[in-house]
């Protein structure tokens, strides 16, 4: 009886398989874990332009309240009639400035009137005020956002317009309060020069 002496063809190792299987599983794995982090990535830059984009319209609009608010003070002091007295009074414009007044002292060296600080002119004020006003026009919203570094640059734009617009609301206080006290200045002044009845 004959018996046939061809080779054999070697069989894969088992082991050879598993490896070939684990690092198609590896592969696969990794694969998953790449697209989860690139969507998870997409997502964080997705809220992270929405809040700053948010964050930029709802500071824009804060800041043309303020434009507007600027420009209706600055209407305001150009009126020169006192409101419910329909007296004239001088210009605001033409009001001057006041150095810085020390603390006074009685002559028994006791605390007498507070020391006051410097006051700049009524054109200064002004003055002040319009600049703050046109720097702050210049601002614009953001809308266009597509990137981490995107939000940023809009975040630090948003932050600029908003202290902008704080020096803008702080001079038109200060504009405000010194126009009032024109106002009051000039009340005092008409009082004054009210003729005084003559005694009988």
């Amino acid at each position: 009886m004959s018996h046939e002496t061809g080779a054999q063809e070697p069989k894969p190792h088992r082991h050879a398989v598993a490896v070939v299987a684990a690092a198609a599983t590896t592969t696969i794995v990794a694969a998953g874990v790449t697209v989860t982090s690139m969507r998870v990535a997409a997502a964080d830059t997705d809220r992270a332009c929405s809040l700053a984009v948010a964050q930029s319209t709802a500071t824009m609009t804060t800041a043309r309240a303020s434009i507007v608010g600027a420009g209706t003070a600055l209407v305001r002091v150009r009126g020169v009639v006192l409101p419910n007295e329909h007296r004239t009074t001088r210009a605001y414009a033409d009001r001057p400035g006041a150095d810085a007044t020390p603390a006074g002292r009685s002559a028994m060296d006791q605390p007498g009137a507070a020391a006051l600080p410097a006051r700049p002119s009524g054109v200064v004020l002004i003055a002040t005020v319009v600049r703050d006003r046109k720097a702050l026009s210049a601002a614009r919203p953001s809308t266009t956002c597509g990137s981490r570094d995107d939000a940023a640059a809009i975040d630090r734009r948003t932050m600029r317009t908003a202290r902008s617009t704080w020096v803008l609301d702080r001079a038109c206080t200060t504009l405000a309060d010194d126009f009032a006290a024109f106002q009051d200045e000039e009340r005092s002044r008409f009082a004054e020069e009210q003729p005084r009845p003559r005694a009988n």
